[in-house]
């Protein structure tokens, strides 16, 4: 029912609002907010290495991406070795068709040996595609809600890596720096290459990492960051091999003259993490959005990330804004 003095509207044809514009706008307005973010986040990261942003709905998301990128690259890896194995066992069949070599490691029938030998090097690398392993340290005093570190990273990687039966999280203690040595030497596959040396056959192994992450969790201790013994850091920052590390930031900002991230200001200040996550610390606990920065030179071409698509969100993307500049005013 009108009321006096008031007369119905009616809109015409032409007055009616253009949702897809508004749509367009709003989704053109979001995409440069969530640039400008991950560009200056970016550009803050100690050490002065280049990374690629990707900002997302959540914290979880993003620790995901992280572990499913480095899962992916270290696969690739695996499976690159495995193909050229193959390579060497279909010219040695070859080779051996031609000439008389017949000399056997342990004697019997050629196609025996070499389907045996391609059934051990296969069961090398699904040995790593069913249980790839992880190494994280144990929090001195977890962030609430984080959830106990082996579940939580184990769900992650289950999320993020297709087809993983049960991934294994292997602990280390933030005091002493033999746990890391000690969980590359036992985590490994072997493939075994057969050669041809004075006209027999050899086999030769090749022993490669099962591990292709370091995950140091967040927590409520000293800088957001617990603290890593001194020959612990070490072993981080000086890797003698690929152990890609992951640094979930649980406190950003807080700037000091140490610098702006948490890890920045710790024993890990020399690392160059292949990558580092943010979490609820960019907007508070009431707003969902994350960020996964991976490291320009260790990103593969075919895993590359997309800093246009992830956080939807207009409202974190603006409050996570909001506090970057209000931490930088400081």
């Amino acid at each position: 029912m009108l009321g006096r003095g008031m007369v119905p509207f009616r809109m015409s044809a032409g007055q009616r609002p253009n949702n897809r514009f508004r749509d367009v706008n709003l989704a053109s307005e979001i995409r440069t907010e969530a640039l400008s973010l991950g560009e200056r986040l970016v550009a803050k990261l100690p050490g002065g290495q280049l990374y690629q942003h990707h900002l997302l709905d959540s914290g979880a998301e993003a620790l995901e991406m992280a572990i499913g990128h480095a899962y992916q690259v270290h696969l690739e890896g695996l499976r690159s070795i495995h193909e050229k194995i193959r390579a060497t066992v279909s010219d040695l069949w070859l080779q051996a068709s031609t000439t008389d070599l017949r000399w056997l490691p342990e004697g019997g029938c050629l196609a025996d040996f070499l389907d045996d030998l391609e059934q051990r090097n296969l069961g090398a690398l699904e040995s790593f595609m069913r249980h790839p392993v992880m190494l994280a340290f144990h929090p001195e005093k977890p962030v609430v809600g984080s959830g106990a570190l082996g579940p939580r990273l184990r769900n992650a990687c289950r999320n993020a890596c297709e087809g993983v039966l049960e991934p294994r999280v292997v602990g280390l203690e933030r005091r002493g720096g033999d746990g890391i040595d000690c969980a590359l030497r036992v985590h490994r596959c072997q493939f075994r290459i057969p050669c041809v040396v004075e006209g027999r056959i050899e086999v030769v192994t090749r022993s490669e990492s099962l591990v292709f992450a370091c995950v140091v969790g967040p927590s409520e201790s000293g800088d957001g960051i617990c603290q890593i013994a001194p020959e612990t850091a070490s072993s981080l920052v000086f890797r003698p091999g690929t152990l890609p590390l992951v640094i979930e930031e649980s406190r950003m900002g807080c700037p000091s003259a140490d610098g702006y991230y948490a890890f920045g200001r710790s024993a890990l200040s020399q690392a160059r993490p292949e990558y580092v996550v943010l979490s609820k610390v960019m907007g508070g606990w009431g707003s969902k959005i994350g960020a996964a920065m991976v490291r320009s030179d260790v990103l593969r071409s075919e895993f590359a990330l997309d800093p246009d698509e992830g956080c939807s969100d207009a409202f974190s993307l603006g409050v996570a804004l909001s506090v970057l500049e209000a931490i930088e005013s400081t």
